[in-house]
Formats: structure tokens, sequence, C-alpha cells
């Protein structure tokens, strides 16, 4: 499942957060995972990702999951903030963060 947020001026998408089965291959026990959350840069810091996370949780709610997971580094913060609690966190030379870690979030 795939949200889009929309410019109302203009009708184009300005940002998108999904829900997938699995998100890599690093934890393949854990499922399902929120992903692909993005916001265009001239949108930031207007609460569209913050947004978007909370409809989704709706969503996954609505599927009677049990829990949600996600990878994040630089957006650690903005997780930590909605309840999401960090779980495990690894060395990524390829995040911006240097790091990446594994939050979930019970429903």
């Amino acid at each position: 499942m795939t949200l889009l947020a929309i410019n109302r001026d203009t009708n184009l998408p300005i940002g998108m957060i999904s829900l997938w089965p699995q998100d890599g291959q690093e934890w393949p026990d854990k499922s399902p995972w929120i992903a692909a959350v993005y916001t265009f840069y001239r949108y930031r810091g207007m609460r569209i990702a913050t947004t978007l996370v909370e409809r989704i949780l709706q969503e996954a709610k609505r599927f009677d999951f049990d829990i949600v997971y996600l990878q994040a580094g630089s957006a650690a913060g903005m997780y930590r903030k909605l309840g999401f609690r960090e779980i495990e966190r690894r060395d990524a030379s390829t995040a911006a963060a240097g790091h990446e870690i594994l939050f979930c979030k019970d429903m």
C-alpha cells in the first residue's frame, strides 16, 4: 500500500509512504514495514512525513497488524517522537547518518 500527499494547488504529489511486507533482506523475520517515506525537499518541515506516518499507522491497525517496523537514519528523531522504539542499530557506510536503526511500534 502506498499513500501520497498531494499539493492541493497543483494536484501533484509532494510526499509518499508505503506499507510493505518486507523491506530488504537484513531482517527477514520482521513484517510489515513502513517504507519509502519521502517528502519533496521544498515541503520539508511542514509535518507532511509525520502526517503520512500517522495515516499509514491507521491503515496498519485497520489490517489488524500487532506491530510495524521501519529502518531510519537521519530521520530517527521524528520516529522516536511518534512513539517508535529502537531495537537495533547498525553501522552503514551508505546511510547519510552513518548508521541504520531498526525501529518498531506496537499497534
